[in-house]
């Protein structure tokens, strides 16, 4: 049975971000408007990125190696599952997502088993920040509401992160930059980036962490 290829599942969620890098370099020409609109548009693509590539890790581990998952749901499973079969006992119908890295951790584990490499890699107050804050970013982006403002808001205050008392819109927030200490401990961007452009560099450098630590 062909297997899922760690190689081919890093290089399309490396493609996907440089799409939205290439985009966002090319931003400068539209106008305030428009950099708020696509800052909003590349988090939205750039989050989409990685829950596929979350979803594709789970899936190779659950193609190559069931036993995590026959322990978390005490059933038993036929030994080799092909590709679709191992996605659709993940999403079903439905598609994957997760609240912060508490829930994201919690998921994996169910797929990966507890002691997977990529749980040990989102240990920490660093990747729980940052993951919880590009999630809550990207609700406020796609969805505009009352409630995924006071979300992001409550978010940023638990990190200590200034900004949040004028937050009104995901793009102007994006497009805004922050070089206070607590954003740098958080996403570790170059001075002078705007917020989408460090958010994206994260993502960027989690994908080398799964190709270069992460075995599925």
């Amino acid at each position: 049975m062909r297997k899922k290829s760690k190689a081919n599942v890093i290089t399309a969620y490396s493609e996907e971000l440089q799409a939205v890098r290439d985009v966002l370099d090319n931003s400068d020409s539209g106008g305030p408007d428009a950099r708020k609109a696509l800052s909003e548009w590349a988090l939205i693509s750039a989050f989409a990125a990685l829950e596929e590539l979350l979803l594709e890790i789970m899936t190779a581990a659950l193609n190559r190696d069931n036993s995590a998952f026959e322990d978390a749901t005490g059933l038993e499973f036929p030994e080799h599952l092909n590709v679709a079969v191992c996605r659709f006992l993940i999403v079903g119908e439905g598609y994957f997502g997760f609240r912060d890295i508490d829930d994201l951790k919690k998921k994996l584990a169910r797929y990966l088993g507890s002691s997977h490499t990529l749980i040990a890699e989102l240990k920490g107050a660093q990747p729980a920040a940052a993951f919880e804050i590009i999630a809550k970013s990207r609700n406020l982006a796609a969805h505009r509401s009352e409630w995924a403002v006071a979300a992001l808001k409550a978010s940023l205050k638990k990190r200590d992160i200034t900004g949040g008392s004028g937050l009104t819109s995901a793009g102007s927030w994006l497009c805004s930059i922050d070089n206070s200490d607590a954003w740098k401990g958080v996403f570790k961007g170059p001075k002078g980036k705007s917020r989408m452009e460090a958010i994206l560099g994260y993502l960027e450098s989690f994908g080398a962490t799964v190709d270069q630590k992460v075995q599925f």
